[in-house]
């Protein structure tokens, strides 16, 4: 039997040269099991001469002399005078699609296709051995990309060694890390005793004198720095989500069966960006099962014409400064600071001056401006995010939010209707649930129509509009009555706003995500809806009137687990019975006892979030006493280098160490004195300046503490260690700074940081279970 090889000149080896690698390899017997059943069942059509021929032509020369070397062959007869060109292209279509057809049976028929049917041993081996080349081959590649990203972080860190010459940049800096692993290797391996200092001489040099100096600011005005994309998926699977780019590019029309098979899974990166860019460029008609590669090319084209257009028109210098452009400017700052998935970014300014500047390009364009547009623009912020971001990205982010709007997101008409259908589902698969709905919904109501502004003028702009302009209170009441009198509001707001300001921004864009892979299929936002009121379900259960009922949809939604809503999305999709969802929700219930108007403003949801920190110039007194530098464990007075001083800010929630970060830069000396000369007391003092900015994210306790018990709070753990190079890192002291002041927003209690200067006292020594600082020693800090 005749094997066949497989070329290795389009495959990239795993071997050191490719000149030394193998043509061909692992010999492969389909082809010719394929090709004999093939030649059998075109025996019949070889009788007609010019139908023999186009056959013979499109099959090939090695095939043709292979089974059907006993038959004439005679080229001249596709050609002019023989045949025409009228009569040759139907003639060459039409054999093409033939043979097609009988090839497919040729395979199925050996087992040699992939269907329902069972595969035969040469086509096992054959997918084996291939699937084993694609897997070196990405394990290849993924090993190339983390090397590749090691590099990246080294360079970063060098870089931020400001202090040190760019010559000697790297050979220092590498040096000194190096040391400080080995150090902390051999204090966690040998458990090196601490008792080889002296604390009582720490006690009297530190106690009063050493000082501590430092600033807190907000981030908002201490820095314009630009936050980066949170990282959702590992380095892997970014590798395999760029290979299916390109394999989509080479063949567009696998982008069915690649959405199809990652439905219910959060797309890597790059992977979101080509898919949504596709679905949002097809989406429109003119280009609606477009498969070239320019469409992007000409959709920005035309839209920059009509930009063009519009600035000569409005006699505007730059389309990011449209005439209500203050108006933008606040609304988005307002929506960055009150929207739970993007409270993170509330300190970045390039991503504020982005949405206001896309917003502005948008309004500039064809006159529309919603202040939920903003929310609509988020995901795709986060989704097509550049570092750094170019001067043409908010022309981009127009465009895609201009077809979004256009095309693919629904109407609040459709909105409405689906936001009905989730209830009538509910109300025929929970009815306990939609009952307590109805009935606690209609109790103590006391609702402001502003926070529903946006659904009301869109399901009844008249009627909105007597709402504000009526002067009758009694008329207003009733109108109120009739346009919210049932918790389908809630749906239309989570629906209309796109989820974003209801969830965590990995959940708005797991749903997203789905959105864009189905075509904004309606019933993929209806099953979501469900499954996140399913999930709700206690918590809705434990509210008994309307100031609890809106506390939950308004501000609950956003604590639940990703993965929670993943799950009950994914088994309502699998026919799975909606009364399953509620057990699926792995957050610790939070109850909402008999919420009434009176005891609202005092029962609050349990999640007091941290907001963004920044601490800086930190100056420090060190006064040491020379008359004990001559003991054999102080020797290192004598020699005190003030460059190896190293001070570590870490976070704690109540005993809980959150997050912790170290100076890198080298302390500046700005004094040295000498103080009671010639006395027994003899001290020198050394004032250093550290250059370091200490920055602190946004972020929720709740996601590092399992149980907040009351009175419990943030606070900074200030510590500074001395190292001479010979012995092991010697602790000096550590204070402990409450720089954080409660403070409520909306029903939300936050921590704010207090925008103040500092005068501390170090205490000496380690700080308390200095070796492990989650433990609940730290207790003692905050008695």
């Amino acid at each position: 039997m005749r094997k066949f090889w497989l070329s290795t000149h389009k495959l990239h080896l795993s071997c050191s040269s490719k000149k030394l690698g193998p043509c061909y390899i692992d010999p492969f017997k389909v082809s010719q099991k394929i090709g004999a059943v093939l030649a059998e069942k075109l025996k019949p059509a070889l009788q007609d001469a010019k139908k023999r021929q186009m056959i013979f032509k499109l099959l090939g020369h090695d095939f043709v002399e292979t089974y059907f070397s006993e038959y004439p062959n005679f080229p001249s007869l596709l050609l002019y005078p023989n045949m025409s060109e009228l009569e040759y292209t139907p003639l060459e279509k039409k054999t093409q699609a033939w043979l097609l057809k009988q090839c497919t049976k040729a395979a199925e028929e050996t087992g040699c296709n992939f269907s329902d049917g069972e595969l035969s041993m040469e086509m096992t081996g054959f997918v084996n051995h291939t699937y084993s080349l694609v897997e070196k081959e990405m394990e290849l590649h993924l090993a190339k990309h983390e090397i590749k990203e090691k590099r990246k972080k080294d360079i970063y860190s060098l870089m931020c060694m400001q202090s040190l010459p760019a010559s000697g940049r790297l050979e220092v800096s590498l040096g000194r890390t190096w040391k400080n692993v080995y150090r902390l290797f051999m204090c966690r391996v040998h458990k090196c005793p601490w008792d080889i200092i002296d604390s009582s001489l720490f006690k009297i040099k530190f106690t009063f004198n050493l000082n501590i100096y430092f600033q807190i600011k907000d981030k908002r005005r201490t820095s314009a720095r630009q936050v980066g994309s949170p990282e959702y998926s590992c380095a892997g699977s970014e590798v395999l989500g760029d290979a299916v780019c390109k394999i989509i590019l080479l063949e567009p029309e696998n982008m069915r069966m690649v959405c199809e098979n990652l439905s219910g899974r959060l797309l890597p990166k790059k992977l979101r960006q080509f898919i949504w860019m596709d679905k949002l460029l097809k989406s429109d008609k003119y280009y609606k099962g477009d498969i070239s590669k320019n469409i992007e090319k000409e959709m920005r084209g035309k839209y920059g014409r009509t930009l063009e257009h519009k600035l000569a028109e409005l006699k505007l210098r730059r389309a990011t400064r449209s005439p209500i452009s203050g108006m933008i400017e606040n609304a988005v700052v307002e929506k960055y600071g009150n929207t739970p998935c993007m409270q993170n970014f509330a300190a970045d300014e390039h991503m504020i001056l982005e949405s206001s500047k896309t917003l502005n390009v948008l309004y500039v364009y064809n006159g529309t401006y919603e202040p939920y547009f903003i929310h609509w623009l988020f995901p795709l912020q986060m989704a097509f995010k550049q570092t750094p971001t170019t001067a043409e990205h908010p022309y981009e982010l127009f465009m895609y939010l201009h077809l979004l709007i256009k095309n693919t997101f629904p109407s609040w008409l459709e909105i409405f209707a689906m936001a009905e259908r989730v209830m009538s589902t509910l109300k025929t698969e929970y009815v306990e649930l939609f009952t307590h709905l109805q009935r606690s919904f209609r109790k103590n109501i006391n609702f402001d129509p502003k926070d529903f502004l946006v659904e009301l003028i869109a399901r009844e702009r008249a009627e909105a509009l007597k709402l504000y302009a009526h002067d009758s209170r009694s008329d207003q009441s009733m109108l109120q009555g009739e346009l919210l009198a049932s918790p389908v509001i809630f749906l239309r707001k989570w629906m209309g706003e796109g989820f974003v300001n209801s969830l965590d921004l990995p959940a708005v864009l797991l749903i997203w995500d789905q959105l864009f892979m189905q075509d904004w299929n309606h019933k993929v936002m209806e099953s979501f809806c469900l499954a996140i009121l399913l999930l709700l379900k206690d918590s809705i259960m434990s509210a008994k009137d309307y100031p609890a009922v809106r506390q939950v949809f308004l501000y609950e939604a956003c604590h639940l687990f990703t993965s929670d809503i993943q799950r009950a999305w994914i088994h309502l999709q699998q026919g799975g019975l909606p009364a399953d969802i509620p057990e699926m929700n792995r957050l610790k219930e939070r109850q909402l006892p008999d919420q009434s108007p009176r005891l609202q403003e005092k029962n609050y949801i349990n999640s007091s979030k941290i907001c963004s920190l920044g601490v800086k110039d930190i100056l420090m007194k060190l006064v040491l006493p020379l008359q004990k530098a001559d003991t054999s464990s102080n020797v290192w007075l004598k020699s005190f280098d003030h460059n190896t001083v190293e001070v570590t800010v870490s976070l704690f929630y109540g005993d809980v160490l959150l997050i912790s970060k170290t100076s890198s830069m080298k302390p500046i000396l700005t004094e040295k004195l000498k103080l009671n000369k010639g006395s027994k007391n003899e001290l020198i003092s050394f004032t250093i300046k550290l250059n370091d900015v200490f920055e602190f994210d946004f972020m929720d306790p709740f996601e590092y503490v399992t149980d907040t018990k009351s009175g419990e709070n943030p606070f900074l753990l200030l510590k500074a260690v001395y190292s001479d190079g010979i012995r092991d890192v010697l602790p000096l002291g550590w204070t402990k700074v409450e720089a954080f002041k409660q403070e409520t927003s909306n029903i939300f209690k936050v921590w704010k940081p207090q925008e103040s200067s500092f005068f501390l006292s170090l205490h000496p020594g380690e700080d308390p279970d200095s070796t492990d600082e989650s433990t609940p020693g730290i207790n003692r800090l905050c008695n």
